[in-house]
């Protein structure tokens, strides 16, 4: 009879240690980790990412302004993986990238980020209207977020900004990218994608 006791009070003590010390102390924190803060941390390190991409592509538009109106050659950082795509036809240059997250509604098509343009850009006015619009849209793909910044130039009262690729068109793997002003009446802007 004694060892049945024994046996159970040991059972009991067992049963009372991981209820209230390994669960709570041990086990909760690792599934808190694995289930909320792994998660949390992606969220965080996607809304950073969406963020320099951001900040780039605005920096990016006002490089290419500043060359275009006072001459020389500029250059600016990639510090994210995503896909770059230069097209002089629409004188656009296009950054894609993959998210967990988004600033902008899913599947809702182009939504403009500088005021009063619409995307795809219609022409402005010289001294009212910027020279550059910047677009983005988020597309749901395989359970992750497609998201385009598409940084457009449109033309002011006969004005306009041409890009001009020079070398790669596309790359994913882009670590900088070099601006020129070209030689010439019109005002062209040679944009090279450096790997």
């Amino acid at each position: 009879m004694n060892k049945i006791l024994m046996i159970t009070l040991i059972v009991v003590v067992c049963a009372l240690f991981i209820y209230f010390i390994l669960i709570p102390y041990a086990v909760t924190p690792l599934i808190l980790k694995i289930f909320w803060e792994q998660p949390l941390e992606q969220k965080h390190q996607d809304e950073a990412n969406l963020e320099s991409v951001q900040n780039t592509v605005e920096g990016l538009s006002e490089k290419i302004i500043y060359v275009a109106n006072r001459g020389g050659k500029d250059s600016i950082n990639s510090s994210f993986v995503a896909t770059w795509n230069v097209n002089s036809l629409e004188d656009s240059i296009s950054v894609i990238f993959i998210s967990k997250t988004s600033k902008v509604a899913l599947d809702a098509g182009w939504i403009s980020f500088t005021q009063g343009a619409t995307c795809p850009p219609s022409a402005g006015i010289l001294g009212i209207d910027s020279p550059s619009v910047i677009c983005v849209k988020a597309e749901s793909k395989n359970n992750q977020i497609e998201i385009t910044y598409k940084l457009w130039f449109r033309e002011l009262d006969g004005h306009k900004i041409s890009l001009e690729n020079v070398g790669k068109e596309k790359s994913s793997s882009v670590k900088s990218i070099f601006i020129e002003k070209s030689s010439g009446e019109i005002t062209t802007i040679d944009i090279s994608l450096i790997e």
